[in-house]
């Protein structure tokens, strides 16, 4: 070969191995791939999902074995319309040359003992040989049952009609999806499952102390989460095992599109079942995932402990074990990291775990107060930052709870200014405004002076968005609470005499809708009161008689 083919020879192989970028792809640019090399790898079933579909739809290649394969596919098909349940009949008729099969797991075995695989699998390491091609043939075929033979199945076709068939064809489905998922372990010595019998089942396997060492089709597992498959193999009262099988899968070295999955799960039903005790076991495999794992599997895995830490039936014991943990001190190093989704979830979580006495003394110890203070001072950079300014003054209000903490926050140049800002700056009524009020009457309850120049820059607003949204509870009560600290300095008084403060009580009073009454009357009354009080005591005695 002279140096030009040579080079041409290379930028083929090269090719082959890598796919056209975005920017050439949109440039129109197109290349050759070297076919000898990549159908070898393709008969050999080296490819993952993406990479068949990739050379199928590109250059119409698939695997010599796809015609065999399609006989599983035809078997599966057959099943579901004896039982009226193939929602697209016509993919049969496209079978129609197809070799029938009555059971899928036969079609497989026969793919399995394909002669020419057969030839490839002599030697000392046959049976490690045959337990690996066993594997990548589940796993083409549920690409194949995935949308990979047609768009219009799905291996939600399978789970979705498990449980609801005739029972002979029932198990048949859970063979078949067993197979699919093929949890074997990682030994490749060891069979798959005995010559002619089914699959062990993934309640057998769940049940293993051994399945944290196994390994499966993750795909198949995600799908089986996702589709609620998984949850509901175990019956009533047995939730926690259920929970503890999620919590070894997200400790194991598993991918991560699979724990993503499981937090996904989670987050929902935390969401959707307020109550749900079984999950709090969970707490200690996600903080591990907080820990160590990739920045969008962590951020997943903050989101999934706000929610865990906000069950009422979890207690402060999921707390005091976080806690234990370490997970405070990962907390706070988030918050330094450039990426608001990850910080914003950060914050929630401490929120949550800023509520007890001993966690604020502990989440001290890692300089959190100039961390926040720093994101403070960051100027507002879209939706995702205003989510960010939503949490920190509530982060900040809670530990202002203790009293050095809250000189030490006062002490700080710019942040009872900044908060003022933001105050101003915030739509009225909303969360935010909320938030930063609970703060100020925090830092408000130390220090006189920042009571009077916090009410300089505050009253004006809070006394006017008083009377347009007392009819929000929580607003109200934030307002309220905050003018009533203010009130303890004779100046901000003063400066509420001056405006219709009291006027606005009064209208308040009488307008509180009617479930809010008590709570908001005795608030309102005691700041009216005190005001009244206020106007008796400054009023000249000439004007008394």
């Amino acid at each position: 070969f002279d140096e030009t083919r040579i080079e041409e020879v290379i930028t083929m192989a090269a090719n082959s191995l890598s796919p056209l970028g975005a920017g050439e792809v949109a440039r129109g640019e197109s290349f050759t791939i070297y076919t000898p090399m990549v159908q070898a790898k393709l008969d050999a079933l080296l490819f993952d999902e993406e990479g068949y579909r990739w050379l199928s739809d590109k250059f119409g290649m698939v695997p010599t074995h796809y015609e065999k394969a399609k006989v599983f596919v035809k078997a599966i098909l057959k099943m579901l319309e004896s039982e009226n349940a193939l929602k697209h009949p016509e993919l049969l008729q496209e079978l129609a040359q197809v070799s029938e099969e009555s059971d899928a797991l036969e079609a497989a075995r026969r793919l399995i003992d394909d002669e020419k695989a057969k030839r490839c699998m002599q030697g000392p390491r046959m049976q490690a040989l045959h337990s690996a091609w066993t594997f990548r043939v589940s796993r083409y075929l549920f690409y194949l049952v995935d949308g990979g033979f047609d768009s219009r199945l799905t291996a939600n076709d399978l789970v979705d009609n498990v449980g609801i068939v005739a029972p002979e064809l029932d198990k048949k489905l859970r063979e078949i999806l067993d197979f699919l998922l093929h949890i074997r372990s990682k030994d490749l010595n060891k069979r798959f499952c005995k010559e002619g019998e089914p699959p062990r089942s993934f309640m057998a396997h769940a049940r293993d102390p051994l399945f944290s060492t196994c390994v499966f089709n993750e795909r198949v597992m995600q799908i089986l989460i996702e589709t609620g498959y998984l949850q509901a193999q175990f019956s009533q009262g047995q939730e926690h095992q259920y929970t503890d099988l999620l919590g070894v899968m997200l400790r194991s070295q598993r991918g991560i599109s699979l724990k993503a999955s499981i937090c996904r799960q989670i987050l929902a039903a935390t969401g959707k079942h307020a109550e749900e005790g079984s999950l709090h076991s969970l707490a200690p495999a996600l903080c591990e995932v907080v820990k160590t794992g990739s920045r969008f599997l962590v951020t997943y895995a903050t989101a999934a402990l706000v929610n865990l830490t906000a069950l009422r039936a979890s207690g402060d014991g999921v707390k005091n074990r976080l806690v234990t943990l370490g997970v405070l001190p990962v907390c706070v190093a988030h918050l330094r990291k450039n990426d608001d989704d990850l910080v914003y979830y950060s914050l929630l979580l401490l929120v949550n775990l800023t509520k007890a006495v001993h966690h604020r003394h502990v989440v001290r110890e890692y300089a959190i107060v100039d961390t926040l203070v720093r994101l403070l001072t960051v100027p507002d950079l879209g939706v995702t930052r205003s989510k960010i300014m939503t949490q920190l003054p509530a982060v900040l209000g809670q530990l202002c709870n203790e009293d050095d903490t809250r000189e030490e926050i006062a002490s700080k140049d710019g942040v009872v200014e900044r908060l003022c800002t933001i105050y101003a700056q915030a739509p009225g009524g909303s969360e935010l405004k909320c938030n930063v009020m609970f703060c100020l009457r925090q830092l408000c309850s130390g220090s006189r002076a920042i009571r009077e120049e916090v009410g300089e820059r505050v009253l004006p607003i809070a006394v006017e968005e008083l009377k347009i949204f007392h009819h929000l509870q929580e607003f109200a009560s934030s307002c309220v609470l905050l003018l009533m600290t203010l009130a303890t300095a004779r100046r901000n008084c003063e400066l509420m005499c001056k405006t219709q403060l009291l006027e606005n009580l009064s209208y308040c009073i009488s307008d509180i809708p009617h479930g809010q009454r008590e709570e908001h009357h005795e608030w309102l009354s005691s700041l009216r009161q005190r005001l009244q009080d206020f106007q008796a005591d400054s009023m000249p005695i000439a004007a008394l008689k």
